[in-house]
């Protein structure tokens, strides 16, 4: 009941902000326009009919869904926001949940405002990369065509190099038996720029970025991912202070 009467008291002040020190009027219960201005108590004026015995509130066992009014459409002139629940005419804003909803029934409709936010976050997850300004796209968040995971020969039991998975644009490791290492296939040029985003689970998590390595099939070894960190160098992705000094390490020999 504390939590309701402040609800209560935000929304009287929003609506005194709104009118700006003027006089105003208010809906009441009984759908009757009472007059109102800076000083009046509004809980009063909503209580002129106790319907539910709570004036403006709905009683117990009665059904109050919210919905709208940013509904949307696809034609600006009679929405709000666009099918994804973008605004129209707004850049970079969206809305999500039941706010949405052009109409709604009786019925709860908590899992459909779920469901429409759900939506409105694969629609940014699953947004085509763009590639910065000077800058090629390695990797597209869809086609993994130019990449490769190392290879493991002569190690029974320890052969399975593990893999990636293209999850909702991004690369997740699935981890195998053994070191393995996906890389780029095409060939860098002399000098480059890297970037990157990546995302780690656990504070102990471990992993790395190898450059400046040359064809990981052009040394025989059993596990070619071994090329890379034998002849190539690594950004350290660890937030253990022996990872940031073994990456300094290796960098300085």
């Amino acid at each position: 009941m504390a939590l309701w009467d402040a609800m209560d008291k935000a929304s009287d002040d929003v609506a005194k902000v709104f009118a700006d020190d003027k006089d105003f009027e208010v809906l009441s219960n009984s759908n009757q326009w009472l007059p109102a201005n800076a000083a009046t108590d509004l809980k009063v004026l909503y209580a002129y009919d106790y319907r539910w015995n709570g004036g403006r509130r709905d009683g117990m066992g009665t059904t109050h869904h919210e919905a709208g009014t940013l509904w949307m459409g696809t034609d600006p002139t009679d929405s709000v926001t666009d099918e994804n629940g973008k605004f129209h005419f707004v850049s970079n804003a969206y809305a999500a949940g039941p706010v949405l909803f052009p109409t709604v029934g009786s019925p709860n409709p908590m899992l459909t405002g779920v469901a429409l936010a759900r939506r409105l976050a694969d629609q940014f997850i699953n947004a085509p990369f763009v590639a910065d300004a000077g800058y090629t796209l390695m990797f597209n968040g869809v086609d993994m065509s130019k990449w490769k995971m190392s290879s493991i020969k002569n190690q029974t039991g320890r052969d399975n190099p593990g893999k990636f998975n293209i999850v909702r644009s991004a690369l997740e490791s699935q981890p195998g038996n053994d070191l393995g290492l996906l890389y780029y296939t095409d060939a860098m040029p002399p000098d480059y720029s890297v970037k990157l985003e990546f995302l780690t689970w656990r504070d102990d998590d471990n992993s790395g970025v190898f450059v400046r390595f040359p064809n990981i099939d052009s040394k025989g070894y059993d596990n070619t991912a071994y090329v890379a960190i034998n002849f190539g160098f690594e950004i350290q992705i660890d937030n253990s202070p022996y990872a940031r000094i073994r990456s300094k390490n290796k960098r300085l020999n």
